[in-house]
């Protein structure tokens, strides 16, 4: 990384914290501090040892990485290459799942309150929002992927996920246009903005699948798998869907798995 993405990671990290934060250094010169080492008159540039001795400090080390083995009853386990469906099928995976959702609804959250704060011309307590909706949808993303929510070989599911783009353009076009109808202009107008990117989407994913994915090799002697569709967003579930536990939903829909039917 260079010094400005670092110091951009660290303000992304720690620019809203609510005590003074600073990453300095071997020098102990600082290099970077938040708004409120800001207000209390940290600046680039000075010793952090000239501050004096707070009670707490953030040790911010980078250009350097240790590898913690994961210990388990005495026993050093296998080095894992991904973090991908960890807590899937153990003691954990409810409570990451709860988690996760509550950082999305965090997600939706901050995004609404950034509106709001914009409609109101606060454009600075907006951006804040926005950023923390940001990071929340990162917390997300990361415990959907310790639960294994999404399959670790994306690329059936992005397929999936591209159909459901180019429909929802479709269908964020008619809604506009009901709610055109109801006599709400201004939202009908932005809602189509929202249609079309959804197309977009469709066609960025469609580029990527084009570019990267890796050519399929068929076995001639694999059993057909069976596929399940929702009949909702499209969604198409192949193999045995009753495996599923009793509360899995749609990926891409949340739909339970009760409204998917079979594809003959």
């Amino acid at each position: 990384m260079s010094d400005n993405e670092i110091i951009q990671a660290f303000h992304l990290m720690w620019g809203n914290f609510p005590e003074a934060v600073m990453i300095t250094q071997k020098s102990r010169e600082i290099v970077a501090v938040n708004k409120v080492a800001e207000k209390f008159g940290l600046k680039v540039g000075i010793k952090c040892s000239s501050i004096g001795k707070p009670e707490w400090i953030i040790h911010f080390g980078v250009g350097y990485a240790f590898e913690y083995p994961k210990i388990s009853r005495g026993k050093v386990d296998k080095k894992m290459d991904s973090l991908h469906g960890l807590t899937k099928g153990t003691e954990l995976e409810s409570t990451v799942k709860a988690v996760m959702q509550a950082e999305a609804n965090g997600t939706m959250m901050y995004y609404a309150l950034a509106r709001l704060a914009k409609e109101q011309g606060l454009d600075e307590v907006a951006e804040t929002f926005i950023e923390s909706g940001n990071q929340e949808a990162v917390h997300a993303g990361f415990y959907a992927t310790l639960n294994g929510k999404y399959p670790k070989d994306f690329w059936k599911f992005a397929e999936t996920l591209m159909k459901g783009e180019y429909a929802g353009e479709a269908q964020v076009k008619a809604l506009a246009e009901k709610i055109r109808a109801a006599g709400f202009t201004a939202a009908a107008d932005e809602m189509e903005i929202f249609a079309k990117q959804e197309g977009h989407h469709g066609a960025v994913i469609e580029e990527i699948i084009k570019k990267y994915r890796p050519a399929k090799v068929e076995n001639e002697n694999s059993a057909p798998k069976k596929i399940y569709v929702c009949p909702i967003c499209g969604y198409e579930y192949e193999g045995d869907i009753n495996s599923e536990p009793d509360d899995w939903t749609c990926p891409l829909c949340g739909q339970p798995k009760s409204v998917f039917v079979e594809k003959k």
